[in-house]
């Protein structure tokens, strides 16, 4: 390390991180009442080839495979529930409850599995980086899948009858006695 490095690394200090907000208070949005689910070994498969006038050509393909395991929200936007009384019965409050959000993420350092398979004219060392980037692009997508295949679950279904279960429960301690409650999702 020359003499120049040496000294900037031993005399350098980093500054404080400061927040200006031109003193305006912030402001809520939307709030959120959701759930995290761990998605265990999703597995996704995508290959790349060549072709000549629409035909693969044969030993050219790079099959990858990856497990990974995402996180899948599940929230609702508080603000967009919808309180009424019911139209056919008189003694009963209908709770309208909007699409159950689902959102997928891969945390940056999230560890995961994967297999690559080179075709018989292709081989690791020239094609290594085109096999990286597939496998990148299946990562960034895992998590999308990973919630809509998640919204289609029956760990979904069992949620969204918990999720009512829970909301009645809780409606019933501030509601006169004798009072219903019908608790419905936008998307039923």
């Amino acid at each position: 390390m020359a003499l120049a490095e040496l000294l900037d690394e031993l005399t350098k200090t980093k500054g404080d991180l400061t927040l200006k907000s031109a003193g305006k208070t912030p402001v809520a949005e939307k709030t959120f009442f959701g759930v995290e689910f761990l998605v265990p070994e999703v597995e996704f498969e995508k290959s790349i080839t060549n072709t000549v006038f629409g035909q693969a050509v044969p030993g050219r393909k790079i099959a990858v495979k990856i497990w990974i395991d995402c996180d899948v929200e599940c929230r609702v936007d508080v603000a967009n529930i919808k309180i009424a009384r019911h139209e056919e019965y008189e003694d009963t409050v209908l709770i309208v409850v909007p699409k159950l959000e689902l959102i997928g993420r891969v945390p940056d350092d999230r560890e995961y599995k994967y297999e690559v398979d080179y075709g018989n004219l292709r081989a690791k060392w020239i094609d290594s980086d085109e096999a990286r980037t597939v496998r990148k692009e299946m990562v960034n997508n895992a998590s999308r899948k990973a919630a809509e295949d998640f919204g289609k679950s029956e760990v979904m279904v069992e949620f969204r009858k918990g999720f009512k279960r829970e909301l009645r429960a809780f409606l019933k301690l501030s509601l006169p006695e004798g009072r219903r409650i019908e608790i419905k999702f936008g998307d039923e």
